[in-house]
């Protein structure tokens, strides 16, 4: 990995603990997923579709990425599921991290671009059903079954920076 690349992956690691430390001074739930999302996109400076928040069910994760696709954010339940090290979560890309079934991954890439592009303005289900997901190259190489409840976009000056990804997991059988 490249000094730049690792850079920025120390960076959003710092941001990310900036903000789950600054919720746990203000005795907030690290586990209030709302609450930690409003934070995070607060310290972003992103504003999110508002209807986002009521969609976010206990047990839900929510990942929050960039333009290029990168997770830079989400909430703590995304540990329960993968293994891979905070520097693969921070550096690599989700296509890239995960194996699954070729067309969840191109449904799953094509939401986010109709998201990214501004095709997609408002908070949407995809409709992608829950499908096996397997981490690739990873410490404990997990199996989980995975869907996308919703794909929300972020803005900052009335320009898409990014989306929002509001997502559940169980055991895989």
């Amino acid at each position: 990995m490249s000094e730049a690349k690792k850079r920025e992956a120390i960076s959003d690691i710092q941001t990310a603990l900036e903000i789950f430390e600054g919720a746990r001074a203000e005795g907030q739930s690290l586990s209030n997923s709302p609450q930690i999302l409003w934070r995070g996109l607060r310290k972003f400076g992103w504003i999110p579709q508002s209807d986002i928040f009521d969609k976010i069910e206990p047990g839900d994760l929510f990942q929050v990425y960039s333009l290029t696709q990168k997770l830079i954010f989400s909430n703590l339940d995304l540990f329960h599921w993968v293994s891979f090290t905070l520097e693969d979560i921070y550096s690599g890309l989700w296509f890239q991290l995960i194996k699954r079934d070729s067309a969840m991954t191109m449904r799953l890439y094509e939401a986010a671009m109709e998201t990214l592009s501004g095709a997609r303005p408002q908070t949407f289900d995809p409709g992608i059903p829950e499908h096996l997901c397997e981490e690739v190259d990873s410490p404990g190489m997990a199996r989980f079954r995975f869907w996308v409840k919703y794909v929300s976009p972020l803005k900052k000056f009335d320009e898409i920076v990014g989306f929002i990804a509001v997502c559940r997991c169980r055991e895989a059988s």
